[in-house]
């Protein structure tokens, strides 16, 4: 369970809330720090269960220093990555209910489940929109943004993408990637903001070596809860192309410096 808007990295403070669901419910709580040990205001909830983590998230959030904090069980729950868009460039006056409405019209009250919000390190506030299925982030991503004040808001879709680019083929016709028997050009993205986008990645490297030589980006989540776990993989169309992005300085997302290393195998 993401649990966000935390003031400390309070654990006795978030066992103790949730202590009626059962003193063996949790199993772990993992809090989210930067390189220099900064805490960065979120961290996850490990539950022993699948039952345990339905519980918690219809009870109240965790109040920590007097804060009242902010959970999300959707948030990539079950590999639902693909479930989820971002609303980037949100005002400081924005409300739920404004994102709630905008997009139930269009698509009906049962196609959002939640919203968690973020802020940047850069003070920029950021919508975390999680979607029933996947088809409904799709469609939500293809409507109008809404407009909070006047201003339109960006939407960026998580969508990996993977059918499509394991159906592409090479100048011989056979299959492309993870799929097909010709060789694989991929660069390790580590050192990630939870909040990492593809966008990030395509628009550091495609002013540099060009347009369409990443083929897909994938980022790995947790099997337990489908959490995010900090890295991911993109791939390039060839050596050439993987080489060319390695000579230049990895991609800077809200201040942080991502770390990439490269490799190419056989498969």
């Amino acid at each position: 369970m993401f649990l966000g808007q935390c003031p400390d990295p309070d654990t006795a403070a978030v066992k103790a809330h949730y202590q009626r669901l059962g003193e063996d419910a949790i199993d772990r709580v993992h809090w989210c720090h930067r390189d220099n040990d900064a805490f960065r205001g979120f961290g996850f909830v490990y539950f022993r269960t699948a039952e345990f983590l339905q519980q918690a998230g219809a009870m109240d959030p965790p109040t920590i220093n007097g804060r009242v904090t902010v959970v999300d069980i959707n948030s990539g729950f079950n590999n639902g990555r693909a479930n989820r868009i971002v609303l980037s460039g949100c005002p400081s006056t924005i409300e739920e209910s404004d994102i709630k409405s905008h997009y139930a019209r269009a698509l009906g009250d049962a196609a959002l489940t939640s919203v968690t919000w973020a802020t940047m390190p850069d003070g920029h506030v950021r919508a975390f929109l999680q979607f029933s299925t996947a088809q409904f982030a799709k469609q939500a991503a293809e409507l109008e943004p809404p407009i909070v004040d006047g201003q339109p808001l960006r939407v960026c879709l998580r969508d990996k993408s993977a059918d499509a680019a394991a159906a592409q083929t090479g100048p011989d016709g056979k299959p492309v990637g993870p799929t097909g028997s010709q060789k694989e050009y991929k660069m390790f993205i580590r050192n990630c903001p939870q909040w990492i986008e593809d966008k990030h990645i395509l628009d550091h490297y495609t002013p540099l070596i060009g347009e369409g030589v990443i083929q897909k980006i994938e980022w790995a989540t947790s099997r337990l809860d489908g959490s995010f776990r900090g890295f991911g993989f993109a791939f390039f169309n060839s050596l050439e192309d993987l080489t060319k992005a390695a000579k230049h300085p990895p991609p800077v997302v809200d201040g942080r410096k991502v770390e990439v290393n490269v490799s190419h195998r056989s498969i």
